[in-house]
C-alpha cells in the first residue's frame, strides 16, 4: 500500500478520534480503552488504521471504475424511455436554516436526475435565515416540479417531513435531507427495479459520505433485506423510497421520535409489508457537517434515545416477548428474546483421534463452569479405539457425558452419528477445544433458534488474539463459500460495513464450528448430506433450510474462542472434492448471496471492494 494511502487512512482515524474526544470526551476515552485493553492491544489500533486506509484507497479506485460515462447515461436514458411503468416519484425534503451552498447542491442533485417524472416537495420549518426563502423561491420559479410549503412555526424534522408529505402526489416518496445529494441515476435505478418488481413497497440503496471538499468517502455497502439487522441499527438510512399510500396509512412521521423518525417509520412500515428491495449501488451521499451524525453521533445526542424508544415500541406492537438493551457499542441495540421454557440442548462434538481424554474432560468442566444455562447434554463422537478410554476417564471423574463411537472419519458423518444419540429439542454443533467468552453464549443462540422462521444460528468465533474467525458465511467466496471479515480485530472499525460482525443479522450460512438448529428442522431437511466429508456440509444444510423458507442468523453475542485453523486444510484434496460438490449442486446460486453485497470481492475474505477482473474470475471459478 502506498504511503499516501496510509497517510489518508491515518488522517481519517485521527479525525474520528479528535471528533469523538472533542464532542464526548468520556465516550471517546472509553472507546480508546476498549481498543487498547482488547486481546490485540495497540495492534488493534494499527489494524483499524490499515483497514480504513485500505478501504479508502479501494473506494477511490472503485469510484473511477463505476463513474457513469456520458455514453452510459445516454444508453440508460434510452432504456428509461422504453419502460412501461414510469410512476411519479415525490422527493420529501424538510429544510431548516441550511447553509445556502449545501441547500443548492441538494436541490440541484434532484433537478439533474436522468428520470424526469419527479416532484420535489420541500417543507421549510420556519427557518430564520433570510437566504432560505430567497433560494427556495428561486428554484420554485425555475422548475415547476418543485413544490414548497412554509411552516408558520418550527416543529422539527418529523413535522416538517409530514408537511412535505402533504404536497406529494406520486406513487412513491423518497427521503432526502436538505444538505445531502443523490446521484444523477438514483431515480432511474429505482424505476428500473420497479419495472422488474412492481410489487416493491420499500427500496433502499448503498450510500457514502461527502467530505467538506466534495470528495466521497466511507462507503456503506449494505446487505439485502435483513429484518434482524434492522433491529440492531437503522441500516436502511439513505436512499429510501417508500410507497406513499402505506406511508400515509401508518400515519407518516411521528413527533416523539425526532432524530430517529426515519427509523421509526421503517420499523412500522415493514410491519405492513415485507416487499423490501435493495439496490446495491451508491445512490446517496451523506454530507459530513458539524450538525450531522455523518460526522459524529454526538451531533444529535437525543437520536440515540429516540432509536431506543422506536425499537422498544416496535417490539411491543409485534407482541414479542423481548427487551431492548444496548448493543455491542453505540449506536447499536440488541433485542433479547425470552426463551420459552427450558428446552434440552444437545451439544454434539466430534473428537479427533489425537484428542487425549484429560483435556477433553477438562473442556467439559470448563463448559459447565461458564454456562449458567444447565439444561444441556454433551455428546462426544470419537473413534472405537479412543471410545473406551474416554468412557473410563469420564466415569472415574464422575463427569456426565454421552460418548459414542464411529468408524467414519468424515466430520459430517461423525456429527450425524452424534445426532442419532441426541435427546435434545435443539442441536448445538461445536468444535472440540472451543472456549466460550460470554456466559450467555448458549442462550444467545437459543433465543433465536426458537423463533418459528429461523433455521441455523451461528456465533461469533474469535482467535486467542481477538481476531475474527467467523461472523457468518457468505456464498461465492473463493468459488464456494467463506467467512467475510476473517482476520479483522474484534473492535469497532471506522468503515461501517466492517462492523457487521457486531450485529445480529441474516446470513446465507453459518459455520459448523459453532451453530444451533432446532432438531425438527434439522430432520425436516434430512440433516447433513453424507456426500460431503469435511467441508461445506454446513453451508449445504443452511441452503436447504433456506429453500424451506427458514432464515439463517448470525449473533455476535455468542462469543467463543476457537482453536487455530489450519489454512492449508482449505487446499487439501478432500476439501476440494467437497467444494466441487457444492458448486455442482448449487451452481449459479452461489453467485447471488442476498446478504453479501456484490461490490465486495469474492477473491478474498477481507471485505475488499471488487475490481472489474473479479467478475470474470467469479464466473470462471463457478464454471470450473
Amino acid at each position: 500500500m502506498k504511503l499516501s494511502n496510509r497517510v489518508s487512512g491515518l488522517n481519517l482515524f485521527a479525525r474520528k478520534i479528535y471528533q469523538r474526544l472533542k464532542s464526548s470526551p468520556l465516550q471517546g476515552a472509553r472507546k480508546a480503552w476498549r481498543i487498547l485493553s482488547s486481546p490485540g492491544g495497540l495492534s488493534n489500533g494499527v489494524d483499524i488504521v490499515k483497514n480504513a486506509a485500505r478501504i479508502s484507497h479501494q473506494y477511490k479506485l472503485w469510484q473511477q471504475v463505476h463513474c457513469v460515462t456520458p455514453v452510459e447515461l445516454k444508453t440508460l436514458e434510452q432504456q428509461l424511455a422504453l419502460l412501461r411503468y414510469q410512476p411519479t416519484m415525490s422527493i420529501l425534503m424538510p429544510v431548516y436554516n441550511t447553509e445556502e451552498r449545501w441547500l443548492r447542491r441538494a436541490i440541484d442533485s434532484v433537478r439533474q436526475q436522468l428520470y424526469a417524472n419527479w416532484e420535489l416537495c420541500i417543507a421549510d420549518d420556519a427557518s430564520t435565515a433570510p437566504h432560505i426563502r430567497e433560494t427556495l423561491e428561486f428554484y420554485r420559479h425555475l422548475d415547476a416540479r418543485i413544490k414548497i410549503i412554509y411552516r408558520p412555526t418550527n416543529g422539527h424534522i418529523s413535522a416538517a417531513s409530514n408537511s412535505a408529505l402533504t404536497l406529494a402526489t406520486g406513487e412513491f416518496v423518497a427521503l432526502l435531507d436538505h444538505d445531502d445529494e443523490i446521484t444523477v441515476t438514483a431515480l432511474a435505478e429505482v424505476i428500473k427495479l420497479l419495472n422488474k418488481h412492481p410489487q416493491a413497497d420499500l427500496i433502499y440503496s448503498d450510500e457514502d459520505r461527502l467530505e467538506a471538499d466534495g470528495s466521497r468517502s466511507e462507503p456503506f455497502f449494505k446487505p439485502g433485506w435483513s429484518p434482524h439487522l434492522l433491529q440492531s441499527t437503522n441500516y436502511i438510512a439513505h436512499f429510501a423510497v417508500l410507497r406513499r399510500t402505506l406511508v400515509e396509512a401508518i400515519g407518516g412521521f411521528r413527533d416523539a421520535f425526532v432524530g430517529s423518525q426515519d427509523y421509526d417509520l421503517f420499523l412500522r412500515f415493514t410491519e405492513q409489508s415485507d416487499q423490501v428491495y435493495h439496490i446495491p449501488k451508491v445512490l446517496y451521499s451523506w454530507r459530513k457537517i458539524s450538525t450531522s451524525t455523518a460526522l459524529t453521533l454526538d451531533a444529535k445526542p437525543y437520536a440515540q434515545n429516540a432509536t431506543f424508544q422506536a425499537l422498544t415500541q416496535a417490539i411491543q406492537r409485534r407482541d414479542i416477548r423481548a427487551e431492548v438493551v444496548p448493543g455491542s457499542f453505540p449506536p447499536l441495540f440488541r433485542v433479547r428474546y425470552q426463551i420459552a421454557g427450558r428446552p434440552l440442548v444437545s451439544l454434539v462434538i466430534s473428537l479427533h483421534q489425537d484428542n487425549n481424554a484429560a483435556p477433553v474432560l477438562k473442556f467439559v468442566q470448563m463448559l459447565k463452569k461458564v454456562t449458567p444455562y444447565q439444561n444441556y447434554e454433551i455428546i462426544f463422537v470419537t473413534t472405537y479405539n479412543h471410545c473406551d478410554t474416554l468412557r473410563q476417564t469420564a466415569a472415574h471423574k464422575q463427569i456426565e457425558v454421552v460418548i459414542t463411537s464411529t468408524q467414519e472419519p468424515a466430520l459430517s458423518q461423525s456429527l450425524s452419528r452424534g445426532v442419532q444419540q441426541a435427546q435434545g429439542e435443539y442441536l448445538l454443533f461445536l468444535s472440540s477445544g472451543t472456549q466460550p467468552i460470554s456466559s450467555d453464549w448458549l442462550t444467545a443462540m437459543l433465543e433465536y433458534a426458537q423463533l418459528p422462521d429461523i433455521g441455523c444460528v451461528g456465533g461469533k468465533l474469535l482467535s486467542k488474539r481477538g481476531h475474527l474467525v467467523s461472523a457468518g458465511m457468505a456464498l461465492g467466496l473463493n468459488g464456494a463459500a467463506g467467512h467475510p471479515g476473517r482476520g479483522l480485530a474484534d473492535v469497532p472499525q471506522i468503515i461501517l460495513f466492517l462492523n457487521l460482525k457486531d450485529m445480529v443479522r441474516e446470513v446465507a450460512a453459518v459455520s459448523a464450528r459453532c451453530f444451533m438448529v432446532r432438531r425438527e428442522r434439522f430432520d425436516q431437511v434430512n440433516g447433513f448430506d453424507p456426500a460431503y466429508k469435511n467441508a461445506y456440509f454446513d453451508v449445504d444444510l443452511c441452503l436447504r433450510l433456506a429453500q424451506h423458507g427458514y432464515r439463517n442468523l448470525f449473533t455476535p453475542y455468542a462469543q467463543l474462542i476457537v482453536p487455530p485453523y489450519d489454512t492449508h486444510f482449505d487446499n487439501s484434496p478432500m476439501v476440494e472434492a467437497d467444494k466441487l460438490l457444492l458448486q455442482q449442486k448449487w451452481g449459479a446460486f452461489l453467485n447471488s448471496d442476498p446478504y453479501y453485497n456484490p461490490n465486495f470481492t469474492r477473491n478474498r475474505e477481507d471485505l475488499s471492494l471488487s475490481t472489474p477482473d473479479d467478475h470474470t474470475n467469479r464466473a470462471s471459478n463457478l464454471n470450473n
